[in-house]
């Protein structure tokens, strides 16, 4: 962008970030943060809209994240095994059904296994969880359930794959 148009928008306070879209599939081997990444974004929310929990209905921006159901590491894992090519992991680490946008609460219980999804939408607690907590993270969700129109095939093979490295299926 030419300089006299970036002095104009910084004069009116507006902030400009870097796209992540030309990013090449050898990022998802990196140790980069493509829950950021601007295509990973944009496919959110061609899917979701705007930014807004599936657990909580927290729209403040920058409490939501793009969560992977499918993680990106077991996408690097695959492919460093040999079992998936690095333009598939790609396409897998930046397709907006292979995500959710979820608070950073959410995320976070989401990303340890704490909260499981199965395969019909529904929200699981993990039975290790202790009771105050659990009554805790009761109150701070307020979706048990993701709407139908989420659980596409595309989603569900996702979400499938993610299930299946659960060791322990102790959920309620």
């Amino acid at each position: 962008m030419p300089a006299p148009a970036l002095k104009a928008l910084e004069s009116r306070s507006v902030i400009l970030l870097e796209s992540e879209l030309n990013l090449q599939p050898e990022s998802v081997l990196l140790d980069s943060k493509l829950r950021e990444s601007g295509k990973y974004l944009m496919r959110l929310e061609k899917k979701f809209g705007k930014k807004k929990c599936a657990f909580c209905d927290c729209s403040i921006s920058e409490e939501i994240q793009g969560a992977h159901i499918l993680p990106v590491y077991i996408l690097r894992k695959n492919v460093k095994d040999g079992k998936l090519n690095i333009e598939n992991a790609w396409e897998d680490a930046t397709d907006g059904e292979n995500g959710l946008w979820l608070c950073k609460f959410h995320h976070h219980l989401f990303d340890q296994s704490l909260l499981k999804i199965t395969i019909e939408g529904k929200l699981l607690y993990k039975d290790i969880i202790k009771l105050n907590r659990k009554n805790y993270i009761k109150n701070k969700t307020s979706n048990f359930s993701l709407e139908k129109k989420v659980l596409t095939n595309k989603f569900l093979y996702y979400l499938e794959q993610r299930n299946n490295l659960l060791k322990d299926n102790k959920y309620w």
